[in-house]
């Protein structure tokens, strides 16, 4: 990942703009901390030239360039699939299966109704939610640009029965193409391939869940245990005590 630059603004219509569509002489906001922006295209090309992008006037503390990419990518990418809701088209996405090892290729938005950022769910705020005509969340999109998903957060999508889809962001021209990146997911936590092609009994997958927390008595550091196993019908839990010695190795090593 080479650095990212900040090639996205507000403009003065409160939409998001890419640096390629702005204009020299209009007034640009910074997505995240909303102050005013610079734009900076001086058309130069060639060795110590910088790619086109923006600045703050004022350099703001707790503002990255990462930041913004990350909130502008999850809204425009929103954006995109609430458009193809309303249109009743298919968003399809292909992605490489860990259960199987297949490819796989689904309509992304089947029985969806709603998309929504950030949409509450008591414990975790996925970056993009994708409800069906009851609001129940069939998926969780995350955006990752620099910091993975927590293992607690994925833990909980499984039991809620959350498809989990991971778009990873690796440089500021991401964001001109989104469609593309979310055609082409990076993580997938869901298989269409549910029966084995031998014996014909439902597939499953075996995790081990190695969770960072804190010791309830004295406040010092642990690590916890599960092991999760999944198929079509949702998923079940096998906790330390019941663990094979295999297993007990795994989590220790």
């Amino acid at each position: 990942m080479f650095d990212i630059l900040y090639t996205v603004a507000i403009d003065e219509k409160g939409k998001i703009i890419t640096v390629t569509d702005a204009e020299k002489g209009q007034k640009y906001s910074c997505p995240v901390c909303k102050t005013e922006l610079i734009l900076r295209k001086s058309g130069k090309t060639g060795k110590g030239s910088k790619r086109p992008h923006f600045s703050h006037k004022i350099i703001t503390q707790n503002c990255t360039a990462e930041t913004a990419l990350h909130y502008s990518f999850k809204n425009l990418l929103a954006k995109e699939l609430e458009l193809y809701v309303t249109t009743n088209y298919e968003f399809n996405i292909t992605w490489n299966c860990k259960l199987c090892n297949s490819n796989h290729s689904a309509n992304l938005l089947e029985d969806v109704k709603f998309v929504r950022t950030e949409h509450d769910l008591i414990l975790y705020r996925p970056d993009i939610a994708l409800l069906d005509k009851n609001e129940k969340v069939l998926v969780a999109i995350e955006i990752v640009v620099s910091n993975p998903t927590a293992e607690n957060k994925l833990l909980f999508y499984k039991e809620e029965n959350i498809k989990y889809i991971q778009i990873n962001l690796q440089s500021d021209t991401d964001i001109e193409n989104i469609e593309e990146k979310a055609s082409f997911p990076d993580d997938v936590d869901f298989c269409l391939q549910s029966k084995c092609d031998i014996c014909k009994s439902d597939q499953f997958r075996k995790i081990l869940h190695v969770i960072e927390n804190k010791c309830l008595e004295c406040g010092l550091p642990v690590k916890a245990a599960i092991i999760s196993i999944e198929n079509k019908q949702g998923s079940e839990y096998i906790y330390p005590k019941d663990f094979e010695a295999e297993e007990i190795n795994c989590a220790i090593s």
